[in-house]
């Protein structure tokens, strides 16, 4: 799809790998079906705390999002099924056992404990710093939300 897509100029000079940025500049490879599935599967299994966040160097198991991008990968073999090369499939199908697997561990080794991202006590928690919810805003001044 992406080598329908003309620059200004009506080419593909960036598709055809020339740096048209200047030096140091990087373009993304071309993309293709694996290279697609592996970024989904490299969230999830990031969302399951299998590796370190890129930004913050931690793993941290975000039961949300986890499921979030399971299901995403559950929803691309579905819809592909049937149309996928044979290691295309066996890469969904192996995939989608462990991380369906793993994400039932993390969730039993998790319970009880607070989720990434989930409002407690009134609070929501963004990142790694807690932002006022509009009814606290709203006590501590005596205002309605």
């Amino acid at each position: 799809m992406s080598e329908d897509i003309d620059n200004a100029d009506g080419d593909h000079s960036l598709d055809q790998g020339q740096d048209a940025g200047g030096p140091g500049r990087m373009y993304p490879p071309p993309a293709n079906f694996r290279l697609f599935l592996e970024s989904l599967l490299s969230q999830a299994w990031l969302a399951l705390g299998k590796f370190p966040n890129p930004t913050t160097g931690e793993s941290q198991f975000d039961e949300a999002w986890a499921r979030y991008y399971i299901d995403m990968v559950g929803i691309l073999a579905e819809k592909t099924s049937g149309n996928l090369d044979k290691d295309e499939a066996q890469i969904i199908e192996v995939n989608l056992s462990s991380l369906r697997l793993t994400f039932i561990e993390e969730q039993k080794a998790h319970a009880g404990k607070p989720e990434t991202g989930t409002q407690e006590t009134g609070t929501q928690e963004t990142g790694t710093q807690e932002v006022d919810t509009p009814e606290e805003k709203a006590e501590g001044t005596g205002e309605e939300a």
